[in-house]
């Protein structure tokens, strides 16, 4: 652990409820992608199988982006793949939100635009 986590928790992961993962037999495409602009972000089916994986290491590797009164923290990092979609785009960022309390981290897509907006 690093010297700015002290105080915080091992982080856990939390899949949300499944919100992140695409409806199930639907293929991924131009529909899909563009659904996202008024709804959840959705990983790829690709990665879907590696979701906690891709969390785990924006929380570990990734940025800061921003420290929510000590309760909240808010990561990203680019990785270099198409992982999902969200705001009707594909995307290669992730951003992780991960709560002091009980440490509970979870993270979806996000686009390049919807970050500076963080």
């Amino acid at each position: 652990m690093s010297p700015e986590d002290e105080g915080w928790p091992e982080p856990r992961y939390s899949d949300h409820g499944g919100k992140h993962r695409p409806p199930p037999h639907v293929p991924w495409g131009r529909d899909l992608i563009r659904s996202t602009k008024d709804a959840a972000a959705y990983f790829h089916p690709d990665v879907v199988d590696q979701m906690e994986e891709l969390v785990m290491r924006c929380v570990r590797e990734g940025t800061l982006l921003k420290e929510v009164g000590r309760k909240k923290r808010y990561y990203f990092m680019d990785l270099g793949r198409v992982i999902g979609a969200s705001n009707g785009k594909e995307t290669t960022l992730i951003c992780v939100e991960r709560l002091k309390s009980g440490g509970w981290t979870h993270g979806r897509p996000i686009t390049e635009e919807e970050l500076r907006r963080r």
